[in-house]
């Protein structure tokens, strides 16, 4: 369901709402494979960082190590991921099983018709653009 911003004065309101349009967009473009747009980020900076650990992928994310764990428990579930650390070790050694990897691999063939299609969507010079707006913005706190 798209979510319309036109009639919003808010710029919070109006990026939250672009941000899950442009969210259910990705999902419906890799639904097929079976994960979500947010499990297919997970699976993606796992696949860039195997081998680590649950805080060290957290902070690769920017996310809370709790967030990340609340997402990678039906990833786990799911098959395609396992943590290979040593019964009694205190750190995770998170890696992608084999389902994992090819999941992963049908989804980023999915992904980047997506990103394509974004691409040509929006045109390369407003992308460029709208890059350095988002640029702008993840420092405006600083």
């Amino acid at each position: 369901m798209r979510r319309q911003i036109d009639k919003i004065d808010c710029h919070l309101m109006k990026l939250y709402r672009t941000a899950m349009n442009v969210q259910e967009y990705y999902d419906s473009c890799i639904a097929p494979s079976g994960i979500s747009s947010k499990q297919f980020t997970t699976l993606r900076h796992l696949s860039f960082f195997e081998g680590c650990s649950t805080s060290e992928l957290a902070e690769h994310m920017y996310l809370s190590r709790s967030t990340l764990s609340r997402n990678l428990k039906p990833l786990f579930t799911a098959g395609l991921i396992a943590d290979l650390k040593e019964p009694g070790a205190r750190d995770s050694i998170l890696t992608l099983t084999e389902k994992g990897k090819a999941v992963y691999a049908e989804a980023t063939a999915l992904w980047e018709k997506a990103q394509q299609a974004y691409t040509a969507k929006l045109g390369e010079e407003t992308l460029r653009s709208f890059e350095g707006v988002l640029d702008q913005l993840q420092d405006i706190l600083t």
